[in-house]
């Protein structure tokens, strides 16, 4: 059984117990596929509150060293290369800063998280305001019903800005969108289910999907999204019954779906008896309104905060349709709980008052900004993303291989197309071109560490040939 050798002298024991599993993986002590041991024979070996250690593997989980299946235990997801993603201070990224010379400058173009506003102070005044006003019922007590309600009430207003017309009754609350799928998946699914996806799709769903053991189709793409005439093929010769997709600003291509492709797509989604799952954290940042729009009565809509107003904004709004509402609305320990009621009043805040819409058109602005430095320092038909409100580019390269090793060389971290083809030994992946990679333009902490960067992207390019 592992057992750590902790410090349980210094406060924050949880994070020692995940800093030492992050330190095992690493050294091979702890394997890809090594099971650990149950929560309350770790805390008995420690000697620690059950608590501590539930709480511990609840933030593994959240950085992607470990999953967890009901009946089967928990185990190490340490050769990941999807979950590195999720690792935004990972020892290789602080072994990289510690290399750097002087006049060297790292840049990240690996992660999606929002671009940052230095002159923009309202987080702070907006939690000394929550201190000062809620300190004695949102710091020590569970999130109370009438709190639930509020956000409930400042969600809808989120998915009418969105033009998913809603009302607070048809809002389930999550922690996070990724909370939200993982949620619904687990509601509606069952392991060896097939899921139909983006042939490119996002490391949160692989990650998840090779958990609980989902088999995801994937659906051949172009510059809109997933092509009909092959979601028709592919519905008709698999037995799925759901199809998860990112039709606003898909991740990692940037495809928006026009009006035009997402009736097609409705019609045929209908037409197999589909019931589209759609993920539109990067929707704020679209001018098209979400696809399930068309699809009242066969989706499950879900979004979030954290992409288009604020990265620590945990927060997931699913809005289904009646088919699937009640089943999902009574999962509230896989939904509701994780909620952290300081975030919670925070987002109501910020919606009522309308900060949130406030950031989001800022990070629209700021998206398009460095959306305009990228053209003029990469060649435009490298650039396949035709969206200039997309906060990441697909762009297309050489060999990868060598591509990649030019970059670790430059000190520029990406993302590669490998990270997002859909894993499925029914489905042989060597005819796929993965001659691709994603930068994430809101990454890089300012727009001259995004011009340092795409000199160094655009070198690369020249060097390699496209």
């Amino acid at each position: 059984m592992w057992i750590p050798k902790i410090d349980k002298s210094k406060r924050g024991v949880y994070r020692t117990i995940v800093e030492k599993m992050r330190e095992d993986i690493e050294a091979g002590i702890l394997k890809s596929g090594d099971q650990l041991p149950p929560q309350r024979d770790l805390a008995w070996a420690l000697k620690v509150n059950l608590t501590t250690v539930s709480r511990a593997y609840r933030e593994a989980v959240r950085q992607h060293l470990i999953g967890g299946e009901v009946g089967r235990g928990t185990y190490i997801l340490a050769n990941s290369a999807e979950a590195s993603l999720f690792e935004l201070k990972s020892k290789k990224h602080n072994e990289t800063l510690n290399k750097l010379k002087p006049n060297d400058e790292f840049v990240d173009f690996s992660t999606n998280i929002p671009a940052r506003n230095v002159a923009d102070k309202r987080f702070k005044t907006s939690m000394a305001e929550i201190i000062e006003n809620y300190e004695d019922t949102l710091f020590e007590e569970y999130h109370a019903p009438i709190l639930l309600d509020a956000l409930k009430i400042a969600a809808t207003k989120w998915l009418n800005w969105r033009n998913m017309p809603s009302k607070p009754d048809n809002i389930i609350l999550a922690g996070g969108a990724q909370t939200a799928l993982q949620a619904i998946l687990i509601s509606l699914c069952k392991s060896g289910d097939s899921i139909l996806v983006e042939e490119f799709t996002f490391p949160g769903m692989k990650d998840f999907a090779r958990q609980f053991g989902l088999k995801l189709i994937p659906v051949k793409m172009d510059d809109q999204g997933i092509l009909p005439d092959d979601l028709n093929e592919t519905a008709s010769k698999n037995r799925a019954k759901f199809i998860v997709l990112v039709p606003n600003h898909q991740n990692p291509t940037g495809a928006v779906m026009s009006e035009m492709r997402q009736e097609s797509i409705a019609q045929i989604i209908e037409s197999q008896n589909l019931t589209l799952i759609e993920d539109d954290v990067y929707g704020g940042l679209s001018g098209m309104p979400p696809l399930s729009n068309r699809l009242r009565n066969n989706s499950i809509y879900l979004t979030s905060l954290s992409k288009t107003v604020s990265f620590g904004l945990r927060l997931g709004f699913i809005w289904a349709s009646d088919e699937y509402f009640d089943i999902l609305n009574r999962s509230t320990n896989l939904t509701q709980w994780p909620l952290s009621p300081i975030m919670m009043q925070l987002a109501i805040n910020w919606i009522e008052d309308g900060t949130a819409f406030d950031k989001a058109n800022w990070q629209r602005i700021e998206t398009n900004e460095r959306r305009k430095i990228a053209e003029n320092i990469l060649e435009k038909d490298s650039i396949l993303t035709r969206d200039k409100n997309c906060p990441h580019l697909w762009i297309r390269i050489c060999c990868q291989a060598h591509f990649s090793k030019a970059c670790e060389v430059q000190q520029v971290n990406i993302a590669a197309a490998p990270i997002f083809i859909p894993n499925n030994k029914l489905h042989n992946n060597a005819g796929v071109d993965m001659n691709y990679i994603r930068l994430s333009l809101v990454a890089p902490s300012t727009r001259q560490n995004l011009a340092i960067g795409l000199k160094k992207i655009a070198k690369i390019l020249q060097t390699c040939g496209r």
